[in-house]
């Protein structure tokens, strides 16, 4: 009898603790998400292999936020009765990403910034080949912004090439 009542407080007591460590499990990574941030949208023309959702995006190696949503333009923006399948714009791949304002701090409207020749683009980290999206200002007329037609969803910020994918077309 008292083996038995111990058995049942043994199991209990194993079921409460499993329990315990998957609701603080679940908090924890539910804690990472950034909430009430700013959403962005990008799109490529290259292969984002190795991006996930919650890769960081980071400004000079800063982790400013991180990408929420990836995706083909074909699906997200085209109308089956309307589609306009230009040429290079709906074989694209779009990257939204939120980014926590209080890690960016006082800044210009996004116009401003992108005028200055902010963009986007994939990069690597070191050997482990971790993709995330890089922001970076460069030269505006080399890397122009590129006319979509359609209304993006969210604030659109250009992309450029990745280095692996400059490297490779010189």
């Amino acid at each position: 009898m008292m083996s038995d009542r111990a058995a049942f407080l043994r199991v209990g007591l194993l079921l409460v603790v499993g329990v315990a460590a998957i609701v603080g499990l679940v908090l924890f990574l539910g804690g990472s998400q950034i909430r009430g941030g700013v959403r962005y949208e990008t799109y490529f023309q290259e292969s984002v292999e190795g991006l996930e959702i919650g890769s960081p995006v980071k400004y000079r190696g800063v982790t400013l936020g991180q990408v929420s949503e990836i995706g083909l333009v074909s699906t997200a923006y085209a109308s089956h009765e309307h589609a306009d399948y230009r040429p290079g714009t709906f074989g694209l791949v779009f990257v939204r990403f939120v980014i926590d304002p209080a890690r960016l701090g006082q800044v210009p409207d996004p116009e401003t910034f992108i005028t200055l020749g902010l963009r986007t683009r994939l990069a690597s980290q070191g050997i482990t080949g971790i993709t995330y999206l890089e922001l970076d200002f460069v030269d505006p007329l080399t890397y122009r912004v590129m006319a979509v037609p359609w209304q993006p969803r969210d604030l659109y910020i250009p992309s450029m090439p990745s280095t692996i994918s400059q490297v490779q077309s010189a």
